[in-house]
């Protein structure tokens, strides 16, 4: 009898083995599939994130020479067209203040409050304020006067006076072309030890075309 279970015990355990090994053989095929799942997840992650890359750099490099990515017809080694930027023109539209606060000088000679450059082709409207500064001591009475220049290129456009605490506006339209460079700069005429000098307010430029590339 002990004969015959041992035996059929030996006949059942071949069975049993082929069982656990189908059931580590399935166990091992969901653990691959499973990871190649996962692996294609991460690749196609990173491959959109690759291209994403590409196209940020491509965009940043037609954005630096003032164009616009769009691959075709016209476009040159790095895929950028040119865009046509509607022209300035003189107007109320506000475009850029210059100055965020009061700029005060007591210098007797010129200094540069501000400055800008064009990088489109039309015309501006540029506004600022001054006014000259009280002085202090003896000077307190008489004060100084602002004196205040535009320049562009270096040449002289326009020039101006305003007396102590009488704060002046002053218009001017503008003509530019890509590259012109402006500087407002003011000085007083008293003593520069004396507490007198000048104060631009404001420094603003105007359109009637919104251009963010005129600034």
């Amino acid at each position: 009898m002990y004969k015959i279970f041992f035996l059929s015990t030996l006949l059942t355990l071949p069975v049993y083995v082929a069982q656990a090994q189908e059931h580590i053989s399935r166990g091992n095929l969901n653990i691959e599939a499973s990871w190649t799942s996962l692996k294609n997840l991460v690749d196609a992650a990173s491959n959109r994130a690759q291209a994403a890359e590409i196209l940020a750099n491509a965009l940043a490099a037609c954005n630096a020479k003032l164009m616009v990515y769009a691959p075709g017809e016209g476009a040159d080694s790095q895929n950028c067209k040119s865009v046509a930027i509607p022209s300035p023109t003189a107007g109320e539209t506000l475009i850029r203040s210059l100055l965020d606060n009061p700029e005060t000088t007591n210098a007797s000679s010129f200094t540069t409050a501000t400055s800008f450059i064009a990088y489109s082709q039309g015309t501006i409207r540029l506004k600022l304020a001054h006014r000259g500064n009280m002085g202090t001591g003896e000077y307190a009475s008489s004060g100084s006067q602002s004196l205040v220049r535009i320049l562009k290129n270096n040449t002289t456009l326009a020039s101006w006076q305003a007396s102590a605490a009488h704060t002046q506006s002053r218009v001017l339209d503008i003509d530019v072309a890509p590259g012109d460079y402006f500087v407002i700069q003011h000085r007083g005429t008293g003593l520069s030890d004396s507490g007198t000098g000048s104060t631009i307010s404001y420094v603003n430029i105007y359109s009637g075309v919104m251009t963010p590339g005129v600034f």
